[in-house]
């Protein structure tokens, strides 16, 4: 059976060192530490490369950005090796008998839970001055209560270490835990992967590393086993903030309401990760045990509103084996969208500023951040703006890959053509847009690709209240008249005959943009009951449903919108994006004939409109799928942007 000793650590690297240096007397040997820090601390990183411990050391960060302990512990479930799984903390000093006494009563069905001794500031000192005698240090605790005691040690009963095979070891199985803690328990991978990890909706200290943990094994059928006195540990002195559990304690009690003892937030996202309608049915998550070699370290950043796009980058890199990290305007996380990718990538939501100095502060944050992680490509999801161009300029040495959306205004300003030359790779999203790139700059051919961002996680239940109609046609986006024709659309319907069986989805926010001027018209019309609308935003849960239950999407492109040159040549609608990702033949304006794929597309005119909506069949012909939209053929094509050159 092969053993994962877990050691949570924050920033305290020299009683890290006192542990590491008492783990060498441990009497059982054949075990990987595994050093899961919820944060990335450079003197942690530091000391870690250059210490030497017979044991090997996996040494995992995730960016610092408040108490993510419970994530971080299931980032080191996921990438330890280990069948059996021992927890300890950073600043607990191990019995040498420790592991032996956990290895010895585990058992498929039982939780091992012990507890500490909590020393003072001279017995601590003794620790960590001489650790070196860790075998006298043990029997000296032991044999000095009173003055232990007056040094502030607290629990000092259990310091007592019981040889269960001696006369005496009947004690502790009069012992009982009737609870977890997080700095002394052990279980079975099978265990905690039953109940999917730590719960990471707890982002407080206390009560959601080791209390949760304890009623959701019992309701998953498991049993607690005291190693009190068999497993001792020594905690060492340090002062402490006592924090407020009050809030954790309602969130345990609403979740134990609902007996939800499988968090949804776990180890991973419930129903999985990733089906991707594009061209492939299934995006292979790794297998909890296996050890992937990262391809490089990249860092993916987005300041703008282009959050859609995120998802099949992701999953084409992690994929691939890179290590990934995300950067993002805090107001553009959507855990509907991206939360299936929580504990897959290191993560740091930025709050949005307008002030200059904030902004500036920003920018040499995020260079630290690259230096601190060992950042070895950056990725700008909106190539498009100022803020990058600074980025750029302030990594020179990291090799940059940029995602071009509105290919006219690169020429148009001076600055984003100046970002163009400070990148290593260019993409646009889609095969027209790329040919209209490189006939504008065909001197940046060789760095360009396009790829398609068409693969999401829709593995999920109906959760819309969506009226059931016989043809239901989505028009998704923004209700945005430079971008759309809805004016349009709607004299056309109210000229022509009462189309009963149909049914328009209009996927954006009614109350922001163009939305209260539109639906005023629709109701003027008396064309209400021939639209679906919400009046607030709709979550990405109910936008994946609607879409997934449609019958053809609508981009809603004529030649009446403002912007009819840049969506037939410099910039893809995301509508047809969407088409493309759910397997929707797409309804459009004849003008778009050339950058549609024409297989999957009815093209309508201004004069036969009502006419094309009255052939609409309910279900329509079988979908072909371009060979092009493979997953594999466009991650390579994607992935190609990270070799330098």
């Amino acid at each position: 059976m092969k053993v994962s000793l877990i050691i949570s650590v924050y920033k305290n690297v020299a009683d890290l060192h006192t542990v590491l240096e008492g783990l060498r007397f441990q009497s059982y040997k054949d075990f990987e530490i595994v050093i899961s820090e919820d944060g990335a601390f450079d003197g942690m990183k530091s000391f870690i490369q250059q210490y030497a411990h017979p044991n090997p050391i996996l040494h995992l960060t995730q960016p610092d950005v408040g108490w993510r302990k419970n994530q971080a512990l299931n980032n080191a479930i996921r990438k330890c090796s280990g069948d059996y799984l021992i927890f300890i903390d950073g600043d607990c000093v191990l019995h040498h008998k420790f592991i032996e006494n956990h290895l010895r009563y585990a058992q498929p069905g039982r939780i091992i839970a012990g507890k500490r001794i909590k020393l003072g500031e001279r017995y601590s000192g003794l620790f960590r001055s001489n650790i070196e005698n860790l075998l006298s240090l043990e029997r000296q605790v032991q044999r000095e209560g009173r003055e232990v005691r007056k040094d502030g040690g607290k629990f000092y009963e259990e310091a007592f270490y019981i040889d269960p095979d001696s006369w005496l070891g009947i004690i502790p199985k009069l012992r009982g835990m009737y609870q977890l803690k997080g700095c002394n328990m052990s279980f079975h991978r099978e265990a905690i992967e039953k109940i999917n990890g730590f719960d990471e909706d707890y982002i407080l200290p206390a009560i959601g590393e080791d209390i949760d943990l304890t009623w959701r094994f019992q309701e998953a059928g498991y049993t607690l086993f005291s190693v009190r006195n068999l497993a001792v540990q020594y905690h060492l002195y340090h002062r402490e903030n006592w924090t407020d559990q009050s809030e954790n304690q309602r969130l345990m009690e609403a979740k134990q309401a609902q007996k939800k003892f499988i968090c949804d937030n776990g180890l991973y996202k419930r129903n999985g990760v990733a089906q991707c309608n594009a061209a492939v049915s299934h995006i292979p998550v790794p297998n909890s045990s296996s050890q992937n070699v990262s391809a490089g370290k990249v860092l993916l950043i987005e300041f703008k509103y282009h959050q859609e796009i995120i998802p099949s980058q992701l999953l084409m890199l992690l994929e691939g084996g890179h290590e990934v990290h995300l950067i993002m305007e805090k107001k553009l996380w959507d855990e509907q969208l991206l939360g299936t990718f929580r504990s897959r990538v290191s993560m740091a939501l930025i709050p949005h500023t307008q002030l200059i100095i904030q902004k500036i502060a920003m920018l040499f944050r995020i260079r630290r951040y690259v230096r601190e992680h060992g950042i070895e490509h950056l990725v700008f999801n909106t190539l498009d703006s100022n803020f990058n161009y600074f980025l750029l300029l302030l990594n020179p040495g990291v090799h940059a890959v940029g995602i071009v959306h509105q290919i006219h205004r690169f020429i148009k300003k001076r600055i984003h053509r100046k970002s163009l030359e400070l990148v290593s790779g260019i993409a646009t999203l889609s095969t027209y847009t790329l040919r209209y790139f490189q006939d504008h700059f065909e001197h940046y051919r060789q760095k360009s690709i396009c790829f398609y961002p068409i693969y999401f996680d829709t593995d999920r239940n109906l959760s819309a209240n969506v009226p059931d109609t016989d043809i239901r046609i989505v028009i998704p986006g923004q209700l945005d008249l430079k971008k759309r024709d809805y004016f349009q659309l709607l004299a056309a319907l109210e000229k022509g005959p009462n189309l009963k069986s149909v049914k328009f989805f209009l996927l954006g926010n009614i109350q922001h943009n163009d939305g209260p001027a539109i639906l005023q018209s629709i109701k003027a019309k008396g064309l209400g009951n021939l639209f679906y609308w919400r009046d607030e935003f709709i979550p990405y849960n109910e936008f994946f449903d609607i879409l997934r239950s449609s019958d053809y999407v609508m981009p809603l492109l004529s030649r009446g919108i403002d912007n009819q040159d840049h969506y037939r040549q410099s910039q893809i609608s995301a509508s047809f994006n969407w088409a493309y990702a759910f397997q929707k033949k797409m309804l459009i304006h004849e003008a778009f004939r050339s950058i549609a794929e024409t297989n999957n597309a009815i093209f309508y005119s201004d004069e036969d409109f009502i006419q094309t909506l009255q052939s609409l069949e309910k279900r329509p012909g079988a979908y072909h799928i371009p060979h092009h939209f493979e997953f594999k053929i466009q991650q390579r094509a994607y992935l190609s942007l990270f070799q330098r050159r």
